[in-house]
Parts: structure tokens; C-alpha cells; sequence
């Protein structure tokens, strides 16, 4: 038996991978060059260790790109690393990638550190991550019984969570009442849907019920993936309380008494620490709940979710909330899209779900389940309050896969929204960006930083938004930020490095001590004269929060913010929205999700700076993940 040395892999230097392959980048070479090194075998052919060597490549680009691993399915007869100058490397068929992986799995010593399941490469802490996800998910996919449901308290209840509603059809199904239904009978579910669904408001009413349904003081968490998202979930819950018209004798009254009220990160659940890798909770220190609830579940990698996973106890109820159609996590994974069923088995439930939801629903046509095994364990609401028109039109246009059956094409559907006077919509080609700019400039942000009154200046702030697809380049964050700075210090005649009355900031460090979260957007507010006046940033009431102002100097982690990222978007809405997306390039960061996340930030109006070659590129491509995790794992076992 002998080792791999330096030289068995096919390049002799990084520099000489180069040659052949488009953008490789170091890390991913010497992560294939250190595994392959460690690699025992007999002796076998230069060419075998190659096919070995490109595997690893592909894998570590792959989870580096978000993916937990890398699917050999997607990657059979491929080839990857290709331009006009460089040849790549192409791929073999499928077999003969299962048997170079199987090799590399067989022949690493003990603990191997890459592992082959059903057709997918994982290094091992991905895929133990993804393990923790299947075990606690699978162990939790059940129907709590019934004598622990206290269903009449429940049943005289109901009609105050849910009063009758004159503008529904009678023969329509009210999703939100069947996911509650649902909810209260299960340890895990998803509550998924996009803008304006009522997707918090099913949430408040959930957390009542669930009081209810318990006949006991319940312990409930509330989470989001970041501060922002949190204390949006927060705010949404208070105001959806204040319009629930509750007897003070009624059980909800009490109920109510109890329900948490603010959320937090999930980091901050767990107890994580910026600059430690140990939790405050996990295996054997569980969080002391009965209930985790995790809004914008979309935004939770693989890592952080597994990590959430085994820090809860084996009777606590987890619930997830959140779009399945937006974009993925920044970290590897895509937990909440791959959990959802396919297309088919969406909202479909086995006989005795269906029983459960009838005793308190009023409905005769809940869709039974095809697989009579399998536990439906989760609702897509159907029907927005808030977002319809044409924005909904492109949103669910853009949002389909790209098929030649599909007419209007997105970009059809777009030309022809741009030129309804009314629609709300308009498309820019790339080149009237800078026009485009000067327009934003005189409407939006020399108006605001005119303003003498606060609350009117903080409440301008959620009217308009530049969102991007990248943060560098001419199309990028940093680009624009920096263009519109420049000219409002110009017209306001400011020195470059001084802040300004109307200069938007955002934070970008969680600063929990203050109440400020990364993603939070405030205001730079002068309270007197222009040359004497101090200046404060200052951010907007919230629920049971009045305006906020903080001496500017004690806030560094800020940035200027007339434009951000679409990613930094997630969880924000605005009246208007200005996408800008870039001339050309970028197609790995490109994608439907991305885009369909921009076009529902806006509550109204959309201005869409593109071309058509990119734009169709974004819709034809999907920002999905590859991953061991599928709804039909969770059912198994």
C-alpha cells in the first residue's frame, strides 16, 4: 500500500491548473491535492488518480458555490472549467463517477473525511450536518395524539381566531385555518407562502391555539436567521394582536398573556458567540421549549439549522415560516426549498390529518395524499392580501421554470407591463442606468435630505429602495452608493468625509445592547443649524418601540445605503423598487430566486434596469442547491 505523493495529482502547481482550467481558485486545488495526498491504494494508472483529483475539485468549488455536496448526477458527461482558451475537463457517465467516488471513499484512512450517499459526495461534516437534519426531522414528522388535544377548548375558540369571512367563496379552502388545524396536531411543520399570504398573521393566530390546545402553560420560542428578521417578526406579531377582538373571559385572553412577543436570532437562541465555535445549548444541554417557531426560514444554512436541530428536545414542536421561492441561504444549503414536497403533493394530507382539520374547518375538499404513509407537513397559503396586480403576474411568471410551452415569455411579460401606462411596472435597458440615477437622485434622496421632520423623513425611508444583484462592479452596490453620494454631496455642497443631514446608514454587526441588528436601516438627522447642529442617526418607530436616535459617533459599524444588495433586501418591503441588474457575467450569482426575491421586496412599483440576454439568463437558471435532503427522506423510516 502506498501514499499519494505531491506530484500524483495532474498538475504539478496551482499555477499549472490554470492553464487548463477556467476559474479554479487555490483553495479548492489544495483541498483536492490534501485529500488526494492522504489516499491509500494500490498501485493504479495516472489517469485514475486524475479522475480521483477532479472529483475533489468539483466538490469543493461546488459546496464553496452553497452546495452541501456535489451531485454527480448534475455533473455525468459535463464538462466544467471551459473557455475559449482552456479545454476543462470533461466528465465521465454516471457509472464511472460512482466508482472513482466509491474509490475515494474506500481509500481514505480512518475518519474518511468524504462520503458518497446516493449519488452525492459530501465531505463528512456536510453530510453529518445533513444526517442531524434527516434524524431529528424524521423523529419529529409525527401526529400527536389525541387525548393530548384539548379539541373542544379549541372548537369554542375558533370562530374568535377565525371570524367568519364575507368575501371568501363558500366553497374555498381558508389555508390559514387548515394550517393552524394542522399545526396544533404535529411536532413539525412548514408554514410557507409568499408576500402578503398572511403568513404572520397565521403565525399569531397559531400561537394562540396552540395555548389552547395544550391546556397548559407552554414555553415558545420565537427566531429568525437574522436581527432584522426577528424583530420584524416581532413588530408583525404585535399588530396582528391589537386587531384580534378577544372577551377579556375568554381562554385566548389568557392565552395571549403568555404568548412570547419578541423574537431573537438563532444565534442568539443557542447561545453561539461571534468569536466561539461552542453553543450555550445543544445535545445535552437542550433548549428549555416547547415550541420553536422560525420565521424566514429560507435564509437558515445547512450548518446553523443542524446545529438548531440537536439543541432542541425530543418533545419540542418545531415550526418553520417562510417563502420557499426565495432566495437560499448566503452560507451552503437550501434547507427550507428541499424540504417542501414536489409540486404534485403540495398541501395534501393523509386521512387522519384531514379529520383533524375538519373538526375545526369548515371544508369538504381537502386534497387527500396519493402515498397513504406519508404525514403532510406542510402548507402553502394561497392568495395574497397585499401583493397582486402585475407585480404578482411577473413575480409567478419569472418563478416557473423556463419552458418554450410558456406564453408570454418573462421577458414578454415584462415588455408588455413596461408599456401599460398603469401597471406599476417599467423596464430601463442598462444603458439609461445612469439617467436612471439622476431621476432616483431628484425624487427620492435630495427630497429627503430637505426634510425638517423627522417622522415624515423616517417614514420616507420604506417608499423607495435601489436593490442589485451585486455588490462590486458598475451594476454593484458599492458603484451606485458611492455615484449617489457623490452627487447629493455635490447639489447639498458637503465635504466628502462628512456625514450629512438625509444620508441613509445601515448597520452591518448585530448590536444587541443598543436593539440594533445588522440589515437595520436609519437616518443621519440634524437637530439645528446646518453648522451647529448635532447630528444623530435616527431609526423609525416600531411596535411598543417610539423613534430611536443615537449620537452618530457612537455607531461605526455603518454603511451609506441608497442602494443594497437584493440579499440584504430579504425581509424588507418598500413602496417602490429599483432592481438593477448587471450588463453581462456574473451567471453563477444570477438566478430566478434572486430575482423573484427583488420583484416581491415591492409593495407597488418596480423599475427593472436590465437588458434581455441577462435577464433571460436569470430566469432560465436556478439558484437550488444540490443536497442529501429531500421531502421523501423525511417520511422515511
Amino acid at each position: 500500500m502506498t501514499l499519494f505523493d505531491l506530484k500524483a495529482t495532474p498538475f504539478e502547481s496551482f499555477y499549472a491548473a490554470t492553464q487548463s482550467l477556467e476559474g479554479i481558485v487555490p483553495i479548492d486545488y489544495f483541498f483536492a491535492q490534501a485529500v488526494n495526498q492522504r489516499l491509500v491504494h494500490e498501485p493504479q494508472s495516472a489517469a485514475s488518480r486524475h479522475h480521483c483529483f477532479m472529483l475533489l475539485l468539483a466538490l469543493s468549488a461546488a459546496q464553496r458555490q452553497g452546495h452541501s455536496c456535489l451531485s454527480l448526477q448534475a455533473i455525468a458527461e459535463q464538462t466544467l472549467w471551459r473557455n475559449d482558451d482552456k479545454p476543462g475537463y470533461s466528465f465521465g457517465v454516471l457509472d464511472a463517477l460512482r466508482e472513482h467516488a466509491a474509490h475515494l471513499q474506500r481509500h481514505l484512512p480512518s475518519p474518511a473525511c468524504i462520503v458518497l450517499d446516493d449519488d452525492h459526495l459530501f465531505t463528512t461534516r456536510f453530510w453529518t450536518f445533513e444526517q442531524h437534519i434527516l434524524q431529528g426531522l424524521r423523529a419529529r414528522n409525527v401526529l400527536i395524539e389525541k387525548p393530548l388535544i384539548h379539541q373542544s377548548a379549541l372548537q369554542s375558540v375558533w370562530p374568535c381566531l377565525f371570524p367568519p369571512n364575507a368575501d371568501m367563496h363558500p366553497a374555498a379552502i381558508d389555508w390559514q385555518q387548515v394550517a393552524v388545524a394542522l399545526a396544533v396536531h404535529q411536532r413539525f411543520f412548514i408554514l410557507t407562502g409568499g408576500p402578503g399570504t398572511g403568513k404572520t398573521y397565521t403565525v399569531a393566530r397559531l400561537l394562540l391555539a396552540l395555548h389552547v390546545a395544550s391546556g397548559q402553560e407552554l414555553h415558545i420560542g420565537l427566531a429568525a436567521p437574522t436581527g432584522k428578521a426577528a424583530q420584524r417578526l416581532s413588530d408583525s406579531l404585535q399588530s396582528s394582536f391589537k386587531n384580534l377582538d378577544i372577551d377579556d373571559s375568554s381562554p385566548l385572553k389568557r392565552a395571549m398573556q403568555r404568548v412570547p412577543m419578541q423574537a431573537q436570532t438563532v444565534h442568539r437562541l443557542l447561545g453561539l458567540q461571534e468569536t466561539s465555535l461552542a453553543a450555550k445549548y445543544h445535545e445535552t444541554n437542550p433548549l428549555p421549549l416547547d415550541v420553536l417557531i422560525v420565521d424566514e426560514s429560507s435564509m437558515l444554512d445547512v450548518a446553523l439549522f443542524a446545529r438548531l436541530i440537536r439543541a432542541l428536545s425530543p418533545t419540542c414542536r418545531l415550526i418553520l415560516v417562510g417563502d420557499a421561492q426565495q432566495l437560499p441561504s448566503v452560507e451552503a444549503g437550501n434547507v427550507l426549498a428541499q424540504l417542501m414536497p414536489v409540486e404534485g403533493a403540495v398541501n395534501q394530507f393523509l386521512p387522519a390529518q384531514i379529520d383533524n382539520i375538519q373538526a375545526l374547518v369548515q371544508c369538504d375538499m381537502i386534497p387527500q395524499h396519493t402515498e397513504s404513509k406519508t404525514i403532510g407537513y406542510s402548507v402553502s397559503l394561497q392568495g395574497s392580501r397585499r401583493f397582486g396586480g402585475a407585480l404578482a403576474q411577473l413575480a409567478s411568471r419569472v418563478n416557473q421554470p423556463a419552458q418554450a410551452s410558456v406564453s408570454p415569455s418573462s421577458w414578454e411579460l415584462l415588455e408588455t407591463l413596461s408599456d401599460v401606462t398603469d401597471s406599476g411596472i417599467k423596464r430601463l435597458p442598462n444603458s439609461a442606468l445612469s439617467l436612471a440615477v439622476e431621476n432616483w437622485i431628484d425624487e427620492h434622496f435630495l427630497p429627503l435630505c430637505r426634510m425638517t421632520v423627522i417622522d415624515q423623513a423616517l417614514n420616507s425611508l420604506s417608499r423607495f429602495n435601489v436593490l442589485c444583484a451585486l455588490r462590486q462592479g458598475d451594476y454593484g452596490v458599492e458603484s451606485l452608493n458611492t455615484l449617489i453620494e457623490q452627487r447629493l454631496r455635490q447639489r447639498l455642497g458637503i465635504l466628502h468625509h462628512q456625514a450629512f443631514h438625509g444620508q441613509r446608514l445601515m448597520i452591518t454587526r448585530n448590536l444587541p445592547a443598543l436593539g440594533l441588528f445588522n440589515g437595520d436601516i436609519g437616518l443621519v438627522w440634524n437637530h439645528g443649524n446646518a453648522q451647529t447642529g448635532q447630528l444623530s442617526l435616527c431609526f423609525a418607530a416600531s411596535a411598543g418601540k417610539p423613534m430611536r436616535q443615537f449620537d452618530l459617533q457612537r455607531i461605526t459599524a455603518v454603511d451609506s445605503v441608497f442602494a443594497m444588495t437584493i440579499h440584504k433586501s430579504q425581509g424588507s418591503e418598500f413602496d417602490h423598487v429599483a432592481v438593477v441588474l448587471p450588463e453581462q457575467g456574473a451567471e453563477q450569482l444570477l438566478g430566478r430566486e434572486l430575482l423573484y426575491t427583488a420583484i416581491t421586496r415591492s409593495k407597488g412599483k418596480l423599475t427593472l434596469v436590465c437588458d434581455k440576454p441577462v435577464f433571460e439568463r436569470t430566469v432560465a437558471q436556478s439558484s437550488q442547491r444540490w443536497s442529501g435532503i429531500s421531502a421523501d427522506k423525511i417520511s422515511e423510516g
